[in-house]
């Protein structure tokens, strides 16, 4: 008797040593299991817990949860039967171990089920003979002992898994904080920390460090005319590019938009303070954009604008380092496409001026009164006048008069062109019912009005038109609108329908500058439009420039077959109108034939027309006034040598 129990003693010891503090779960039972029967002379050990619906080892019960199979020793074969699980419910028992004994009358198989607290089983397996009842007792705190280390390994599993998941999602966040979610790239936080901390390693060691800010031209029109899916994967692949280029050290992020900024470390002080070494990376950002890239089924020309600002050659912060590269790159775009544009003090000055230039603007359009429309008139090939483009000017009480290119593009960014934009319609009209009070000529057919991509793309354009005609008694056919190919190729449907509306009120579409945007030919047939105005650039030095005179030969043709009006802009020479006159061009404009006179000088100009074709020069209206008379027959002289020149 004392031999059996120091036998029991003994296997109890062992199987408690078996059992181990590897908090692993599948090691422990392993090796349990493993001493198991050996000790007990066994056949094989099954395991099995509660699982979710994501396959995860639970140690409560829930709506989810089912009993799975976890480890057999040996492995299970696949020949051999699955065992039915004792039909107890685990979360309704008091005990801590239940004790379930089977005997398989066909396999002439024992198993025998332990439960493993409210959350697993394990069963022992044994052919022929029974364990020994004394045995089996003795398991029970053997058991007992192993469930509580499963349940430590699984919740040791489970507080892994939480740290683990924190960290991840902690990374995740950190990587979202940092970074753009469309390309990844690092984005304007991260970039401000690194620049920061580079200037002052830079500081420290003499190095020099350089941001090059970049501003995509012609992305906007992509984008709208592709879709922004488009625009996407150009952003997407743009960002792959400016990393293949710059070294691992180097920093490409993405401020917003089309805005990417370039920082380059370890530069050496050099040939003009590093410029050289900047200029090399400079090169390789042109050369990868001269080419047109291919983005998903499409092929599109896209070239940066570049702004450089080195440091730390004085002692700006990163905010005002990344401000100067911003500056400079808005002058590169001045340069034209694929240009880049080094950080001088001066180019400060100028953006200081565009600041206050803003300021005056927002000034200027609370009373309008610094704004005049002016009028080029433009002429057929017998010399009559047959129209006008109404321009807007800006004259400023302590500037003069403000070039339109500069402060336009001021007031479009800044969102005052929608109102200056409803001003030019309503003044223009009040102009017209000045002169169809006084009579126009029967040679003049509309004055056109050029309108904004803001403006044109409002909610009923047409209709809150057509409604300032009507309150100036203007018939809709003596107005014209004229719309750069930018506005017309912002969203495509929408302008059509615009456009359609505005020829049923029977008002004319033309498209300005043409030849200088991206329009396709494919969306040029589906506009019911009127007029193409060839851009100056086309027209200046038509006469001794054959690319020029091939582009304006390539759109006579193409109005001709369209069956549309050509004016052609910016006339300077006698040479630019007999070249032009070649090429049987109907319409001029020009500052041969006039420059943009003020509404006053227009009347005078339709008015001596209209009665010098009555044969009653100028008498009738304004005889009374001889500074009037003078004007208008000085006017009504140059127009007749003008017409003699056409013709």
């Amino acid at each position: 008797m004392p031999h059996q129990t120091y036998k029991y003693i003994s296997l109890q010891h062992e199987l408690g040593m078996a059992i181990g503090l590897d908090l692993n779960l599948s090691n422990m039972l392993q090796q349990f299991t493993k001493v198991s029967i050996r000790q007990l002379g066994l056949t094989s050990v099954n395991v099995y817990f509660l699982h979710d619906d994501k396959n995860d080892i639970v140690l409560k019960k829930a709506d989810d949860t089912f009993m799975k199979h976890f480890l057999s020793v040996p492995e299970r074969n696949s020949v051999r039967p699955s065992y039915q699980l004792p039909d107890i419910d685990l979360d309704t028992t008091d005990s801590e171990c239940i004790f379930v004994q089977v005997f398989d009358k066909k396999e002439n198989e024992h198993i025998y089920y332990y439960s493993l607290g409210k959350f697993g089983w394990i069963a022992f397996h044994r052919y022929a003979n029974a364990i020994n009842e004394n045995f089996l007792k003795l398991l029970l705190p053997i058991i007992n002992r192993l469930t509580i280390s499963c349940q430590a390994s699984i919740e040791h599993d489970h507080l892994l898994y939480a740290i683990q998941s924190r960290i991840e999602v902690e990374q995740a966040i950190r990587f979202k904080a940092f970074h753009d979610d469309l390309t990844q790239l690092p984005n304007r936080h991260m970039l401000m920390e690194n620049l920061a901390k580079d200037l002052a390693r830079c500081k420290r060691h003499k190095l020099l460090g350089a941001i090059l800010f970049l501003d995509l031209n012609r992305f906007k029109a992509i984008n709208d005319t592709l879709g922004h899916a488009v625009g996407d994967q150009l952003l997407i692949k743009v960002g792959d590019i400016l990393k293949q280029i710059t070294r691992k050290e180097d920093t490409v992020a993405r401020l917003s938009g089309d805005e990417f900024v370039i920082q380059l470390c370890n530069i050496k002080p050099g040939e003009e303070n590093g410029k050289e070494a900047v200029k090399t990376i400079l090169g390789k950002i042109h050369k990868a954009f001269s080419d047109a890239l291919k983005v998903g089924d499409h092929t599109l020309h896209v070239t940066p604008s570049i702004g450089v600002e080195i440091y730390p050659l004085n002692d700006e912060g990163a905010d005002q380092i990344l401000h100067h590269a911003d500056i400079a790159m808005y002058q590169a775009k001045t340069q034209g496409p694929n240009s880049s544009m080094f950080y001088n003090s001066k180019l400060s000055s100028g953006y200081k001026m565009r600041l206050e230039l803003e300021k005056e603007l927002q000034i200027a359009i609370e009373t309008m009164h610094q704004f005049q429309l002016y009028y080029q008139p433009q002429f057929n090939s017998w010399g009559e006048c047959v129209g006008a483009e109404a321009l807007l000017r800006w004259n400023n009480p302590d500037r003069g008069f403000v070039s339109p290119s500069i402060f336009i593009p001021i007031a479009e960014k800044t969102g005052i062109m929608l109102k200056l934009g409803n001003w030019v319609i309503e003044q223009a009209c009040r102009d017209l019912a000045v002169l169809d009070k006084q009579g126009i000529p029967a040679t003049f057919e509309k004055c056109s009005v050029n309108v904004s991509a803001i403006q044109f793309g409002q909610e009923n354009f047409t209709t809150n038109l057509l409604a300032i005609l009507t309150t100036h008694n203007i018939r809709p056919g003596l107005f014209g609108v004229e719309l750069t190919e930018s506005t017309l190729i912002k969203n495509i449907e929408d302008t059509i329908t615009i456009i359609d509306e505005l020829k049923d009120a029977g008002i004319d579409t033309s498209i300005d500058d043409f030849g200088t945007g991206y329009s396709s030919l494919a969306y040029l047939t589906r506009f019911s439009i009127k007029t193409l105005k060839i851009d100056q650039i086309f027209v200046r030095n038509i006469d001794t420039s054959s690319a020029n005179r091939a582009v304006v030969d390539t759109i006579m043709v193409l109005g001709t077959n369209l069956k549309l009006s050509i004016i052609a802009e910016g006339i300077e020479t006698e040479a630019e109108l007999k070249c032009l006159r070649e090429f049987n061009c109907e319409f001029y404009q020009g500052y041969y034939f006039s420059k943009p006179v003020p509404f006053k000088d227009l009347q005078l100009l339709l008015e001596g027309i209209k009665n010098e074709k009555q044969g009653d020069y100028l008498e009738a209206d304004i005889e009374a006034d001889p500074t009037a008379i003078e004007q208008a027959n000085q006017l009504t002289h140059e127009y007749s040598n003008l017409a003699r020149a056409i013709s």
